[in-house]
């Protein structure tokens, strides 16, 4: 018998299907990056703590909804929303800068949402 061999991605992978499609449930986040910033400055467990903190503070940019222990890229393919067609849909610098719009987001000027 010959046991396949997984990388540790693999394996997380595995693990992160058989818990969270089984259980139809993913744990989500939620990061918020504010205007011209090169970084985010919050991530949150409930869209709800991330308004109120967006609120308090007015802030202008943008909340994304993540995945939790799920790559975007893997995402957007396993759920049907991208498939590579050419070798730099699989190079490290796309999938390093790869986002897809069928993430949950919300634009916020001042405070509130647009």
């Amino acid at each position: 018998m010959v046991v396949p061999k997984f990388t540790i991605w693999d394996t997380t992978k595995i693990l992160y299907f058989e818990k969270n499609f089984k259980m139809k449930k993913m744990n989500m986040v939620y990061a918020f990056q504010g205007n011209q910033a090169n970084f985010t400055s919050a991530i949150f467990s409930h869209y709800e703590f991330a308004l109120e903190w967006i609120k308090k503070h007015k802030l202008s940019g943008i909340l994304t909804e993540y995945p939790l222990d799920y790559p975007i890229y893997e995402w957007a393919i396993d759920n049907g929303y991208f498939k590579p067609k050419n070798d730099h849909h699989t190079n490290s610098n796309f999938i390093g800068h790869f986002t897809s719009v069928r993430q949950k987001h919300w634009h916020f000027v001042n405070g509130n949402t647009e």
